[in-house]
């Protein structure tokens, strides 16, 4: 599949911008999508002593407060983004052999579902904002067969849109190894196996301080994923769009269902679920409403903000100039009093004054 070459520059400014650097530990994460991203950011704020507290008046249209460690305007504060650092800098923590440079990365089949579940079915604001208009965006779920169904239309939508449509070019769907193969990585763990990757961590870690090394779970799914929920069509547009990830990572490509009883038991375990996660719509539809109400008042605040300074500006601009005049007026005065006319009249000046204060002594 060719791709125009901004497709390969929506990874690259992932990686620049999301990647997260602790140049005291000799640290460097690069974030793959729902593959324990969030966690991995919180232990990274443990580790650097960055306090919860500073997420927590973050204004980033999250839904949940666990969410806000993605907001990387506080991570850019800290100066801790790849983009952030000191060219110097960056070549150690890009070259040098004791750094570990790591990732997770997830099986693909699985990764998909979830970012499909987590963004676009439960209508996360942002991603409601780009799509909701979109003819495969799906209603808030009430049957496992239109679940399916919604989700297969957005497999295909995905792989129509690959290479032309912007807002698909999103690391929640878009293939892990892009995304992993811009750096030169020392580690790629599998969340399938995440322990491993913390063992890692715990034995670099542990050559500079004493800091506990846990993963916290966050970010849950509603509904589990199983291989089931492809059917033949879905699982083929997917082998192929995620051909890189299925042979770099060793994962077998997915097959489609061909097992009526284990999707009839994916069924029994996923409808349960449908109340909490309407519900759960409603709230994040209400925080769409209150983002977007936000930044029409910040628009507002911020209209008025250019205004005033545009007055301040120009009253600057008018006392500047009158300045300039008194100050030429005051150099005007300055040369007559200095002139010899000036001096050869002040004595007359002496007696018309003091006319004037007699006459008005009368």
């Amino acid at each position: 599949m060719t791709e125009p070459e901004d497709v390969s520059r929506a990874w690259l400014n992932h990686v620049e911008n999301r990647t997260i650097v602790l140049e005291e530990l000799k640290l460097l994460y690069v974030p793959v999508p729902k593959s324990a991203w969030t966690s991995v950011l919180w232990l990274l704020t443990e580790l650097m002593n960055l306090p919860p507290a500073r997420f927590a008046h973050s204004i980033k249209p999250e839904v949940a407060s666990h969410m806000l460690v993605h907001d990387y305007a506080i991570w850019a504060q800290e100066r801790r983004r790849l983009r952030d650092l000191s060219p110097e800098v960056r070549e150690r923590a890009l070259t040098e052999d004791d750094w570990l440079r790591f990732t997770i990365v997830r099986e693909p089949g699985g990764k998909l579902w979830s970012g499909w579940q987590s963004k676009i079915l439960l209508r996360e604001p942002v991603y409601a904002g780009f799509h909701a208009t979109d003819s495969w965006f799906p209603a808030p779920p009430s049957d496992a067969d239109e679940v399916l169904a919604d989700f297969h239309a957005f497999v295909e939508a995905l792989a129509a849109g690959w290479t032309t449509n912007t807002k698909m070019r999103d690391p929640h769907w878009g293939r892990q190894y892009d995304v992993a193969s811009q750096l030169p990585l020392t580690h790629i763990g599998r969340l399938e196996d995440v322990g491993a990757t913390v063992d890692a961590l715990r034995a670099h870690v542990a050559r500079f301080t004493d800091a506990t090394v846990e993963l916290r779970h966050e970010n849950a799914l509603q509904i589990g994923y199983d291989p089931v929920v492809y059917d033949e069509k879905s699982a083929a547009t997917v082998r192929e769009l995620f051909a890189q990830d299925f042979s770099a990572y060793g994962y077998p490509p997915i097959t489609g269902n061909a097992d009526p009883a284990a999707l009839g038991r994916w069924r029994v375990k996923a409808e349960p679920k449908f109340t909490a996660m309407r519900e759960l719509i409603s709230r994040h539809d209400r925080i769409a409403v209150l983002a977007a109400e936000a930044r029409r008042r910040q628009q507002t605040a911020d209209t008025e903000i250019k205004e005033l300074r545009r007055t301040v500006k120009a009253g600057e601009k008018e006392l500047t100039a009158q300045r300039s005049r008194v100050e030429k007026l005051q150099r005007r005065l300055d040369r007559l009093e200095s002139s010899f006319s000036w001096r050869a009249t002040a004595p007359l000046r002496a007696v018309r004054a003091r006319v004037g204060r007699r006459r008005g002594a009368r």
